[in-house]
């Protein structure tokens, strides 16, 4: 069709979650905040809509609406690299941190949104 442009049109609603190295209490409550707010950063810069982060000492709960751009294994890799080298260099550049290898992530229908991002919110505040 003249004068219209095609696109590409992808709507992946995404929960990860992560672990810090063996589960260790590494994610302390002096630097949650910060880190969280990294992990937004580098969100939004990768082209993907941030739901809700949350999580607890151990772990990170990341609800987003992927990026038509990337894969879900190069999302996470920016992620959980950018965050740890932004942990380790500028957070607590004298004590160790580390992720865990590895990951889940888990496809939402849209509505299951709500549901999930109130579950995001809370987790750990009760734990």
């Amino acid at each position: 069709m003249e004068g219209t442009r095609a696109s590409n049109l992808l709507r992946v609603h995404v929960h990860f979650v992560w672990a810090t190295h063996k589960r260790l209490p590494l994610l302390t409550p002096d630097i949650e905040r910060k880190v969280h707010r990294y992990i937004s950063k580098v969100c939004l810069n990768d082209g993907c809509q941030v739901h809700a982060i949350g999580g607890t000492d151990n772990h990170v709960h990341l609800l987003i609406t992927l990026s038509a751009t990337l894969s879900i294994s190069q999302f996470i890799q920016h992620v959980k690299g950018g965050s740890s080298r932004f942990i380790s260099s500028r957070l607590k550049p004298d004590e160790w941190f580390e992720w865990q290898q590895h990951y889940a992530a888990f496809s939402l229908r849209p509505q299951d949104l709500p549901v999930t991002i109130r579950y995001t919110l809370v987790s750990g505040k009760f734990m």
